[in-house]
């Protein structure tokens, strides 16, 4: 089954920045999909807009023609083509378009996207944002991201609904600390990185979770120092190595993210082989790309998955695949400036992803979960 009719459009992500929507028309039925957009991005990933979003709106309604011949069983063969034309359409337009076949095949098919997928389907644990910082609100902690994860649930909904709780609490007890919240429903405190750590240990470790900090260290580095400024530091990068597993040791962290800047393979080995307890995990050292994943093994433990990254739904199969085979994690991420899309809930339950790191208010994507789940166990 091909399109019949193809449109492109702009759209507004939740964080109340710009996308582009694209829409496949195929007479019985219509489907849309939009890509989101990334604050903190990776030197390394796909652009969103190369050339500015007016460039790319235009040269993607140059393709229409050639993307109307792609079947909805040819997804690798349109991955393909978008691919190639990545650099001119942008990486939002590729994969909101790769997306919305792949929707298409799944309504063609009377089918749910996590089944088209095609791997074995099962259900995350919620690894969510608690405490928010760095490049998402500069006005807070410098840490981008102080998160929170029930590793031993036993479903997804008993792993969401603890969250739910334990922000409640870390919420109360931060009164009138809390500033607001961020685009990803962190809340926002003047807090330096130790205070946030102490109440997070105490409050989670009632409840039997684990902690982790996203310290999306890009954010911090400016070439020579690591520059916190509401901690009052200026680290070298081995005094932000020994920081690092310091505060892994000290507050029995288990989720690591981006504890250096994207070119520092070797440094995140370091933090690696001296911080055990702790799940390391590449962001934008990854970048969703398959070489980078291959340079990088010895260095993580973990990867973030993130679609936008890469620009197709085959390329980003083939990267959780390969990182299975390597026995890396798979983290399925949203992110900051969001679009209501469930893909993403659909991409953790395909591909068997043990994690999905979501924000509280990424409704779309977590009811999409507790459906899923209740349809995997029905």
């Amino acid at each position: 089954m091909k399109p019949e009719k193809i449109s492109v459009r702009k759209a507004l992500t939740l964080a109340g920045t710009t996308t582009l929507e694209i829409g496949l028309d195929f007479g019985r039925f219509r489907v849309f999909s939009s890509s989101p957009v990334g604050t903190s991005v990776g030197t390394y990933e796909a652009q969103s807009f190369p050339g500015g979003i007016e460039k790319c709106e235009k040269n993607f309604r140059n393709l229409m023609p050639e993307i109307k011949k792609f079947d909805t069983e040819q997804q690798v063969e349109l991955d393909e083509f978008l691919k190639e034309n990545i650099n001119s359409i942008g990486g939002a337009a590729s994969l909101a378009t790769s997306i919305a076949m792949l929707r298409a095949n799944a309504k063609a098919n009377e089918k749910e996207i996590y089944e088209i997928i095609g791997l074995k389907p099962s259900l995350p644990r919620l690894l969510t944002n608690v405490i928010g910082g760095g490049a998402h609100a500069p006005n807070s902690t410098d840490i981008q991201e102080f998160l929170i994860i029930d590793t031993k649930a036993k479903s997804f909904s008993e792993s969401l609904f603890k969250n739910q709780e334990v922000y409640n609490i870390i919420k109360q007890k931060l009164g009138a600390k809390v500033s607001g919240v961020n685009i990803e429903f962190a809340m926002t405190a003047k807090l330096k990185t130790e205070q946030a750590l102490n109440l997070l240990s105490k409050v989670a470790g009632r409840f039997d979770m684990d902690i982790g900090m996203d310290v999306a260290a890009n954010s911090l580095w400016n070439g020579k120092y690591y520059v916190y400024k509401t901690d009052k530091m200026k680290l070298t990068r081995d005094r932000q190595i020994k920081r690092m597993v310091k505060l892994v040791k000290e507050y029995d962290i288990r989720y690591l993210e981006d504890p250096l800047n994207e070119d520092d393979m070797q440094g995140f080995k370091v933090i690696k082989n001296y911080a055990r307890r702790a799940l390391i995990v590449g962001d934008d050292l990854l970048v969703t790309n398959i070489e980078r994943l291959q340079k990088a093994r010895d260095c993580i433990e973990a990867s973030i998955i993130k679609p936008n990254q890469t620009g197709t739904i085959t390329d980003t199969i083939k990267y959780v695949v390969r990182c299975k085979d390597l026995k890396v994690s798979q983290v399925v991420s949203h992110r900051s400036q969001e679009v209501i899309d469930d893909f993403i809930a659909h991409l953790a339950a395909g591909t068997n992803a043990p994690i999905i790191k979501a924000g509280l208010n990424r409704a779309d994507k977590i009811n999409a979960l507790l459906r899923i789940e209740n349809s995997i166990n029905a």
